[in-house]
This record gives C-alpha cells, structure tokens and sequence, in this order.
C-alpha cells in the first residue's frame, strides 16, 4: 500500500504542486480548521457522496489518500441499488473536476492504479461525450486517457446500474425494498 501511495504522491508532485508537500495543520493547533456544522450532525459512515464532498478539497491537491477514497467512494455508491439524485450529481461533479484539476494524463495514471472494478465504477460517473470533449461548456477539454482506461476497464452491472435499468428487476434493491415493507424500518433509522 504505502509503494502505491508513494507512486500517486510521485505523480502528483508535479501537476499538483500547490500544497501537496505542505503538512496539514495538526488538530491541536489553531490554524486547523473546525468540522462544519453539517458535518457533525452528518455521521453515517456509508455516505459515500458526502465523503467525496469533503475529501475533494484534498484530492485536487493530489492527497493518494483522499484520491483513493473518493474512487473507492464511487464504487461504495454504484454499489447500493438506491436511485439518487443530489448525490449522483455531486458524484459526477467531483470526478470531473478531478480530471480538470489534475488533468487527463494524471487522473489517468492514479486511476490506472486501482483495482479494475474500481476503475469501472469511477467510469460510471463520467459521461463519454465529456471526456471526448463534446462539451465544450463543462470544462474539459477531452480526457483521451483517463476514455481509454475507463473503456478498458471491465463492464459490470452494479445494483445501481441495475435499478436504474429496471427497478422491478433489480434484485438487491427489491429484496431491501420487502424488508422495509415488513419491518416498518428506513436506512435513516440505523443512524438514530
């Protein structure tokens, strides 16, 4: 792991070179900043789209750490059957800016150190016609690189893919569906 985490910080030496050496500021110390409000009273550790809210931030200055877990973020989220609104759209939104912070040939290099079914989840939260570079007015130019190792990576058919093809098919999100129906329950009432 710490030769993987080495090999991203290498890569983003150069294209992240803002703050990317600098030590964060210790919890002890007053420059370190205070959790937000939202933050505290937000505490369910399977949020995937808040986590990759948060870690962002970190990411663009090329963290490895922060950059795995928003791409394991992304698997963490096209694997739960749930549809989602908000929090697929700030998924989206957070891949691209990734790209366009770090740039095609890099995010493609990180990305290319993950697992293949991780690679195939974060290319769930690209649209094709962005990284080819039809839309002008998102931002990126193109990402050639980081199109080519999503394309190579293998094709899986996550819960999510799956609800959002058929929800009376999808097996995952029925069978939690019944369960709900049956024991009166929500997700939320786990974090109570």
């Amino acid at each position: 792991m710490f030769a993987t985490l080495a090999a991203v910080a290498a890569i983003c030496i150069i294209p992240c070179s803002a703050g990317y050496a600098q030590a964060p500021a210790s919890p002890q110390s007053p420059a370190a900043p205070k959790p937000s409000p939202q933050a505290r009273s937000y505490s369910s550790p399977l949020d995937p789209w808040r986590a990759c809210d948060h870690l962002l931030p970190e990411a663009k200055k090329c963290n490895p750490i922060a950059l795995h877990a928003c791409f394991l973020a992304a698997y963490v989220r096209v694997s739960d059957p749930y549809l989602g609104g908000e929090d697929l759209e700030m998924m989206y939104d957070c891949m691209q800016q990734l790209v366009q912070t770090l740039g095609d040939a890099s995010f493609a290099q990180i990305l290319a150190m993950e697992r293949p079914e991780v690679q195939a989840a974060v290319g769930c939260f690209f649209d094709v016609r962005m990284l080819k570079g039809e839309w002008k007015d998102k931002g990126v130019k193109g990402a050639p690189k980081t199109l080519q190792l999503i394309q190579s990576a293998p094709h899986i058919d996550f819960p999510l893919s799956q609800s959002e093809k058929d929800e009376d098919h999808a097996l995952l999100l029925q069978k939690f569906i019944r369960y709900e129906k049956k024991h009166h329950w929500n997700e939320y009432d786990m974090w109570k």
